[in-house]
């Protein structure tokens, strides 16, 4: 690992809402990721669901030793893996109609419980990219804190979100990127770390040919009632549940977790989130394929 995580560190992680690491993971470790992308093809393939719950070289990720100890340095000593993880394999061109989002429950800045600073936030994604790619994440700066809702930074996003589909005026909405939000290139080993509250979006490559991505994602929280309102919010929102219903090998799984100190049991009673975000299309979270159109 090229950066040594120190209080310096911690503090601008806290303070902007996000680190990058370069070269975090080793060339052996990603060749053994990619393995997963395509057993997750494999799956999809040959019976149309995607098992990726089952897939081994993804539970190495979420269970890598030297990245659980540095979200622990970052969040809190005793961190849980919250059933929510993803393995990315896709291409995004300039074309694409991209904007920014968060990934918690209530993505209203200042509405819901995610917002309640009795308790610090604790609920973060990380992520390691697998391929050279153009294309890079795009994060907002502080979005992650309450008080953004009545920042100029936010004014501006709110004004690029409502240009989306106007193609006339994307000159606008590339000046605005360039204000308030900031390019993360990264290159494959990399592990990027951010709140769930903070708005980021995928930088489309300005050339298909370079514009593939593959990656894993996984999230975790430090077990607050943060950590708990997002795993109720999966297991309950988004149909978390349905991949331990497919799965082959959910035991051996919960056991990995168990021996590393990371397991809390995805079972959680379904409660009331105010103000929470549910997509439209529910089936976009299912991991029935037939689902997806």
């Amino acid at each position: 690992m090229t950066t040594i995580i120190n209080k310096e560190n911690i503090s601008k992680f806290k303070k902007d809402g996000y680190i990058h690491v370069k070269n975090f993971f080793s060339d052996q470790e990603v060749n053994n990721f990619l393995k997963g992308i395509e057993k997750k093809s494999f799956f999809i393939k040959n019976e149309n669901i995607d098992r990726s719950v089952d897939i081994e070289e993804h539970w190495d990720f979420i269970c890598h030793k030297k990245m659980l100890e540095f979200i622990r340095s970052l969040i809190g000593s005793k961190i849980y893996y919250l059933h929510t993880a993803n393995l990315l394999s896709d291409s995004i061109i300039e074309k694409s109609n991209i904007t920014w989002h968060r990934d918690n429950p209530c993505r209203r800045t200042g509405f819901g419980p995610d917002w309640d600073t009795k308790e610090k936030y604790d609920v973060v994604s990380s992520i390691v990219y697998l391929t050279e790619t153009d294309s890079s994440l795009n994060v907002i700066k502080k979005s992650h804190f309450k008080n953004y809702q009545f920042s100029i930074s936010n004014i501006l996003r709110i004004i690029d979100s409502r240009l989306r589909n106007i193609k006339k005026l994307n000159f606008l909405k590339k000046i605005i990127k360039k204000i308030i939000g900031k390019d993360l290139n990264y290159k494959n080993g990399d592990l990027i770390v951010f709140y769930t509250t903070l708005y980021h979006a995928r930088s489309a490559s300005k050339k298909e040919t370079n514009s593939y991505r593959s990656a894993f994602i996984s999230r975790y929280g430090a077990g607050s009632s943060h950590t708990k309102n997002y795993l109720n919010y999966e297991m309950n929102y988004r149909q978390g549940l349905e991949k331990y219903k497919i799965s082959k090998k959910k035991d051996i799984f919960f056991q990995k977790l168990i021996d590393n100190d990371i397991y809390m049991s995805p079972q959680i009673a379904k409660e009331t989130i105010n103000n929470v975000f549910v997509p439209a299309d529910k089936d976009g979270d299912s991991i029935y394929i037939k689902n997806k159109t």
